[in-house]
């Protein structure tokens, strides 16, 4: 993580992924995120063999998270109930989802929360550029150091990576009242 910005923190949690289909992997019981919000499962193990997450236990994680921080702002993925969440991740929406629905129960109001596309924003404009393309692509490399997909030893193989160089060139974020809900 980026020492010189206090403001920052990334918590892994180690769930396995769900798959861009979301329907999982066998290695991991073909269980995602998307099954344990639709309760198609009752409950995910991490990938490194900690205790396992039930939806309540999930959601109260992440109340203790937002929680502990009190942060001024939260920066999230889109919710899967929006309807720029298409062509994305599923976990990612899935992960917008419960931001969107926790944050309010910890005292987070709705216009403090940023909800931001992800890979649709590929085929949106360039409007990330320099010192701030610099800034985002070392966050990327500390979230890719613990992801054999998207691992890269520098900024120039971080940008040319097939479509996560071309998502880290943009940044559209969206406010509650601009998300497109269904």
């Amino acid at each position: 993580m980026p020492t010189d910005e206090p403001r920052l923190s990334i918590t892994v949690l180690r769930l396995p992924d769900g798959g861009l289909n979301a329907k999982g992997f066998a290695a991991t019981g073909n269980a995602g995120l998307t099954q344990l919000i639709n309760g198609e499962v009752s409950e995910l193990s991490p990938v490194d063999g900690a205790p396992s997450y039930d939806l309540p236990r999930l959601t109260a994680t992440l109340a203790e998270l937002l929680g502990a921080a009190q942060p001024d702002r939260v920066s999230t993925n889109v919710p899967h109930e929006s309807a720029y969440a298409r062509g994305d991740h599923p976990d990612h929406s899935c992960v917008g989802s419960l931001v969107r629905a926790t944050a309010p129960v910890v005292g987070i109001p709705p216009q403090a929360v940023s909800y931001y596309l992800g890979y649709p924003s590929q085929d949106q404009p360039v409007n990330v550029t320099g010192p701030a393309l610099d800034a985002k692509v070392d966050v990327y490399r500390t979230y890719a150091a613990d992801d054999p997909v998207v691992r890269c030893a520098d900024s120039a193989t971080c940008l040319a990576q097939p479509g996560f160089g071309e998502w880290l060139r943009r940044t559209y974020p969206k406010t509650e009242p601009e998300l497109r809900l269904s």
